[in-house]
């Protein structure tokens, strides 16, 4: 009778019909950071939805009701260390420290919980991720000075942008694992190595292994260990050596670099994805802006063949040589291109930004990680709402960004942190398998809750979304926004329950941007000089 309860905010929740978006919408923003839930980052934001008075059990730490009038923000997580579900209250650990949260798939399932009889998350685990109940924490918010010379608060960036712009209460990871597949998924809508893996609920699941580089870039470590990831999918009897979940219906299995060889192409994958199933058909211009090297985790267009095409260098290294990968991947200068394109008025018509580990409000073991995501979110939305019409000779003469952008801010995964929602799991489960096979997309969709903040000139001010968004839901709106189907690469877009457009009202004139003060300016980051630094230890 308990998960009866838990599990009902999904079936109360609308059906979203599609929308038009906002005619004057042309340029889409796409900001990465890293590993937060909402509880554990806008612990601050307000009015938070009450918990029952007298909640107990699975429901102890339950908003309810959850409405468009309210943040489902919670100050307290499940544990079920003890053999009965208490709650724990959260307590505040500044954005940085030597706190990092297992965050694999191993990690999902122990947070997660499932029901052995129901197989929903009873999500009461997250005593597992972290010793000391440290995943059940939220972000202190300390009083700094601003660039301005103005007083304000560490988060008060992103309370402001979440309050005077857009939130979602149920933002889901959409997949159930680290930052590779994550970011795979952001961009090309599945982690899957071909059309028919992803057809067949079969993943990429984790990080690499004894690996000096990721996706197509992917080698040997050593000459005695080979490179590795995992495959997640419904479990076949016949497949011996994996781990096996939910009633053991899914399996994560072993995937090896070719044996003896660093051989190219290994771990590369070859679904449909953004860029050449609707983008580049489309005339419509891309861009990938990364504070990482070309072969790291968190620079999602290294795994994908197409865009990469590796070829091995004078030095015995892999590196990416395609024609799409020098026209389209921006890796310099910290990831910072964002800001010189928006001043310089060439601004690509959908954009996505990865962080600097100076900037990534990522909590780990790293001592050169900073408190700076707020200041390097807000540099990014003040520069596109400050910018002046662009003059004649430049390549967006005349648009007037703040008119014709809208910006999303996500984080890639939960990051291991306690967050009060259980996931939304797809469905199928449990997995059988079969010849031919049986899709069974819960056996790796969806993960837990991640921020979204939507801020766009056509966001009315305190919009409060309850859709069931995911990353696929960015992807079907960017194809909505550009006209063109929604659903049609066939993967995370076609999967996804929301577009987005709830933000968005067609007929409102554009708001006036008001700059919003924070602890760095622009000037900070296009000046930095710093080695670069991994968004993430993992």
């Amino acid at each position: 009778m308990r998960t009866t309860v838990r599990f009902l905010f999904p079936l109360i929740l609308c059906t979203m019909a599609f929308a038009q978006f906002p005619p004057q919408l042309k340029n889409v923003i796409v900001i990465l950071q890293e590993n937060r839930t909402p509880d554990n980052l806008f612990h601050f934001l307000t009015p938070a939805c009450p918990i029952p008075l007298g909640a107990t059990g699975y429901n102890a730490c339950l908003p309810r009701p959850v409405t468009n009038r309210c943040y489902d923000i919670s100050p307290c997580g499940l544990s079920n260390q003890t053999g009965t579900p208490l709650p724990i209250t959260l307590t505040g650990l500044p954005m940085v420290g030597v706190l990092d949260p297992f965050h694999h798939h191993t990690a999902f399932e122990e947070q997660c919980d499932m029901d052995p009889t129901t197989l929903q998350c009873l999500n009461d685990g997250a005593w597992h991720t972290a010793p000391n109940n440290e995943a059940y924490t939220y972000v202190l918010n300390p009083a700094v000075t601003n660039y301005d010379g103005s007083s304000g608060h560490l988060l008060d960036p992103y309370l402001t942008f979440a309050k005077e712009y857009g939130w979602a209460n149920f933002m889901y990871q959409t997949n159930q694992g680290a930052s590779y597949p994550a970011h795979l998924f952001l961009f090309a809508g599945t982690s899957a190595l071909s059309d028919t893996d992803d057809a067949n609920s079969i993943f990429v699941s984790e990080n690499f292994g004894s690996a000096s580089a990721a996706g197509c870039l992917t080698q040997d470590l050593t000459p005695k260990t080979r490179a590795w990831n995992k495959l997640i999918g419904p479990a076949d009897p016949s497949v011996t050596g994996c781990f096996v979940f939910d009633n053991n219906s899914v399996q994560e299995c072993p995937l090896y670099n070719a044996l003896g060889s660093n051989n190219i192409g290994t771990f590369c994958t070859t679904p449909s994805n953004i860029a050449n199933t609707v983008l580049e058909p489309n005339s419509i211009s891309w861009k990938y802006y990364s504070g990482s090297a070309p072969g790291s985790l968190w620079t999602g267009p290294n795994g994908i063949l197409s865009i990469c095409t590796p070829e091995m260098n004078m030095k015995g290294f892999l590196e990416c040589t395609g024609t799409e990968w020098t026209t389209h991947m921006d890796l310099l200068d910290h990831g910072t291109g964002i800001l010189h394109d928006i001043t310089n008025c060439a601004l690509p018509q959908v954009s996505w930004v990865t962080p600097d580990g100076a900037w990534a409000d990522h909590q780990g073991l790293q001592p050169a990680f900073f408190p700076y995501g707020p200041s390097w979110i807000t540099a990014i939305v003040n520069a596109i709402g400050t910018n002046p019409t662009c003059p004649a000779g430049t390549p967006d003469v005349g648009q007037t960004f703040w008119q014709n952008t809208v910006i999303l801010v996500t984080w890639d995964d939960w990051g291991g942190f306690s967050d009060n929602q259980p996931p939304y799991l797809l469905g199928g489960l449990p997995c059988v398998f079969t010849t031919p096979p049986t899709p069974c997309p819960g056996d790796y969709q969806f993960g837990f809750r991640v921020p979204l903040l939507v801020v766009s000139a056509y966001t009315p001010r305190g919009v409060i979304d309850n859709h069931i968004n995911d990353f696929g839901s960015i992807l079907r709106m960017i194809e909505g926004i550009n006209h063109l189907p929604e659903g049609m690469m066939g993967n995370a877009d076609a999967r996804a329950k929301s577009d987005l457009s709830a933000f968005f009202t067609v007929k409102q004139p554009p708001r006036l941007y008001h700059t919003v003060p924070a602890m760095k300016d622009a000037n900070f980051f296009l000046t930095y000089n710093q080695p670069e630094l991994a968004p993430d230890d993992d």
